[in-house]
């Protein structure tokens, strides 16, 4: 142990190359042997290299290689180690069974299939909006869940972080987290994830993402729904939590729109129908993020609760954009819809908007509607959206640095810009660009691909649109 400790006391004050003193002291009292110990382990660790597996679709090789490429996620996962990597070609993948996550193995989606560097993924404007975000592979990787079960899941809390990047994850059911569920040091990062439904009778918590202690970067999450029903005479009560994500962990640098938090409960009586947080239902952090056109409602004969259209929040929200976010209340007597981006909960936003006024003077491309769409071009214009602040915003520059945290102060904006610029601060997810501009849109220019095609609104009768 003596020998060990000299040795690490050598290598402590730099590599060993340039320790060749300690080296020589070792070596003249006898230790040659340790000293080849040591290489050999160093030789051990450099043959330990991570190694990455290829994944095509309708791929038959072992992985090896884009040419040998195997054709089965989760074989490829099994295979590898805490360091390894699985590399998937972009194509659509029916996910038959759930996907498990492994503890350190990285996964990365959008390649080509013939690339030799992650960096080199193509990207492309795909939804026209003037600017390729981090989303935008060209060759998308699809995970498919196709209706019937959770597409993704990370069983426990894991030692390494694990990030699963530049997919996108779809058709997801299950009671929670019905695309994505992840805990400690799991990471979705570059990702689209939409279409996915949290139901099972009376609850549904995380239509696109539960997310218990892990991360959220950089990622689109659009259209899911936590749905929640329940009729008969037995008196139950129904509760729904976060259409597009249930969050516990931290949410950061995303857009998350057109998701809805759905309760219905026919029973009457004492029985409760409650739905909260359309877009989040937060007792987690929320950083930098716009949140827009989303929609908490209930519907039934049963007592009703409608909180966060856009956010239902238990945590913390920092300088973020929450605007055109809906609350829908259904009876059988009365019906209401109202605008709400009000952040609900025991904290509130810091530096966040959340007012829906002067929209066409504050930002370069509002949406022009309430709520969730219900059309094609409604669709449309949702991705196209653009929340950066206009010149002349009445949110430029007004924030306050006091109490902020130096991770806010020294961090950037959803644009990748300095937050703070001559020790001013802007509102929400923004800060002032004067280089940006919004693109020119004619009413014909509407080729996006979307799903589903036409859209449609599964209780289409509980709430009509609000334009």
């Amino acid at each position: 142990m003596k020998q060990f400790g000299k040795l690490n006391r050598a290598m402590e004050a730099g590599t060993i190359s340039k320790n060749e003193a300690s080296l020589k002291s070792l070596m003249s009292k006898g230790n040659l042997k340790l000293l080849v110990l040591v290489t050999c382990l160093f030789m051990n660790f450099a043959g330990q290299a991570e190694t990455i597996r290829y994944v095509k679709l309708n791929g038959t090789g072992d992985g090896s290689s884009w040419a040998n490429a195997a054709g089965n996620i989760q074989t490829m996962l099994n295979a590898s180690a805490s360091g390894d990597q699985v590399w998937i070609a972009g194509g659509s993948y029916l996910i038959a069974t759930t996907l498990e996550m492994k503890n350190g193995v990285n996964v990365y989606g959008g390649f080509q299939g013939s690339e030799s560097n992650i960096n080199a993924r193509p990207k492309s404007d795909l939804d026209a909006n003037g600017k390729v975000e981090p989303w935008e592979f060209t060759n998308a990787t699809i995970l498919d869940g196709q209706k019937a079960r959770r597409v993704l899941n990370q069983a426990n809390a894991f030692e390494a972080e694990t990030t699963w990047d530049g997919i996108t994850i779809t058709k997801g059911k299950n009671e929670t987290g019905a695309g994505a569920y992840i805990r400690a040091n799991g990471k979705l990062n570059n990702c689209i994830v939409t279409n996915n439904r949290a139901e099972y009778m009376r609850i549904g918590r995380g239509g696109g993402i539960y997310n218990d202690g892990g991360t959220v970067s950089n990622c689109t999450v659009y259209e899911n729904t936590a749905y929640g029903y329940h009729s008969g005479s037995v008196v139950f009560d129904v509760r729904t939590e976060g259409g597009g994500v249930y969050n516990k962990g931290t949410v950061s640098n995303c857009m998350v729109f057109n998701n809805s938090s759905n309760s219905v409960n026919m029973t009457g009586g004492n029985a409760q129908a409650a739905a909260y947080g359309g877009g989040i239902y937060n007792v987690g952090i929320i950083n930098t993020c716009c949140i827009y056109n989303n929609k908490a409602d209930v519907n039934g004969y049963s007592k009703q609760q409608c909180f966060g259209g856009g956010i239902s929040n238990g945590g913390t929200v920092y300088y973020s954009t929450i605007l055109n976010n809906q609350i829908v209340k259904v009876s059988a007597s009365s019906s209401s819809r109202e605008i709400d981006n009000k952040i609900y909960g025991i904290n509130y936003g810091v530096i966040c908007i959340d007012e829906n006024s002067d929209l066409e003077q504050n930002f370069i491309r509002p949406t022009s509607f309430v709520g969730t769409a219900y059309q094609d071009a409604q669709i449309t214009e949702l991705l196209r959206a653009d929340w950066r602040l206009k010149q002349g915003s009445q949110y430029i520059e007004v924030g306050s640095l006091a109490e902020l945290p130096d991770w806010v102060i020294n961090g950037t904006d959803l644009a990748g810009n300095p937050r703070v610029s001559n020790g001013k601060i802007s509102l929400g997810a923004y800060e002032f660009d004067p280089t940006a501009s919004a693109i020119k849109l004619t009413p014909a220019d509407n080729g996006i691909k979307i799903y589903p095609n036409p859209v449609s609104e599964s209780f289409g009768s509980v709430a009509k649109p609000c334009v």
